[in-house]
């Protein structure tokens, strides 16, 4: 109820950055009205006040325990993300916690909150790509990967498996994973190393509902292998395309001026030619001239 309550007041003041030239974020669960309600004071305190971190703890935890009944927790969740780079944190900080400790199994409705909210477009969508995949101080879905190789395997292929996922759908966060290729292919690397290391698992085993921390190799597993080396070998041709093009430019640089010092040479040359043969034809008058005077002593 608090949830919907919150969807129909105007949180615009508490914003930390301008909107800019983005779209307004639309509210799924109500009919926006014409004049948004003001938020009382007490729910203010609620959510943006130094206690509103115990809220946003709670309604992250009902993201695992009913999993059901969130819709309007999610949409009230991105609601007040939107444009809020203070609240934005507290949210992903929690999220990253759930991630790094929530058993497996629950963290299927996590992740969607955590899709969702990378997906939603306003100036604070590369930070939040940022904050996600690499963390603050190297703790994001990258380090979990690495960190949980050994001793949780089943939780680095869910993280693996959300990132493949969300690239497919979100354009920029396959941009920002093209800036990390390096990172991106040891994980790809790992996977492809424990697919080959199990036997195939029975049809009804899951790597995303069992309460195990083995990883599983399943059919789903093999299916996001194959998007995950699609992605990697796509970002690896776009480096490879930059490479050449700056090669590419850099010899055009190197031809013309190449081309500008042969003409120099070329015109030095000529043009020392020309005064040569200049030279050499006065000589020859001159020595005409002799010649015809020699002949005028002669007859006299």
């Amino acid at each position: 109820m608090l949830a919907v309550m919150i969807l129909y007041c105007d949180v615009s003041k508490f914003r930390t950055i301008d909107q800019g030239d983005y779209p307004p974020r639309q509210r799924t669960l109500i009919i926006p009205t014409s004049k948004p309600l003001a938020m009382p004071s007490d729910m203010q305190q609620i959510l943006f006040a130094t206690e509103g971190i115990k809220y946003i703890r709670e309604v992250i935890l009902m993201f695992r325990e009913v999993p059901n009944a969130t819709t309007a927790l999610l949409d009230m969740l991105l609601h007040c993300c939107y444009c809020n780079d203070t609240f934005t944190l507290s949210v992903m900080m929690m999220i990253h916690g759930q991630v790094s400790s929530a058993p497996t199994n629950e963290l299927k409705h996590i992740l969607i909150l955590l899709l969702e909210l990378l997906m939603m477009e306003d100036p604070l969508q590369g930070k939040r790509l940022k904050l996600a995949v690499e963390g603050n101080n190297n703790n994001g879905l990258l380090e979990i990967i690495r960190k949980c190789t050994s001793t949780d395997s089943r939780r680095s292929y869910q993280c693996i498996k959300f990132l493949v996922h969300l690239s497919n759908k979100c354009s920029i966060a396959k941009e920002y994973l093209m800036t990390i290729s390096v990172r991106w292919q040891w994980a790809v690397n790992w996977l492809k190393k424990k697919m080959s290391e199990h036997y195939w698992t029975p049809q009804n085993v899951s790597n995303e509902s069992s309460t195990g921390r083995s990883f599983q190799r399943t059919m789903s597993a093999q299916d996001t292998l194959a998007e995950a080396t699609a992605l990697l070998d796509e970002l690896n041709t776009r480096d490879d395309d930059g490479e050449h093009i700056e090669n590419d430019e850099e010899e055009e640089e190197y031809v013309e001026g190449d081309s500008n010092t042969k003409m120099e040479v070329n015109g030095s040359s000529e043009g020392s030619e020309v005064n040569g043969n200049e030279d050499s034809s006065e000589s020859s008058k001159t020595l005409v001239q002799d010649d015809v005077g020699d002949l005028d002593d002669i007859d006299t």
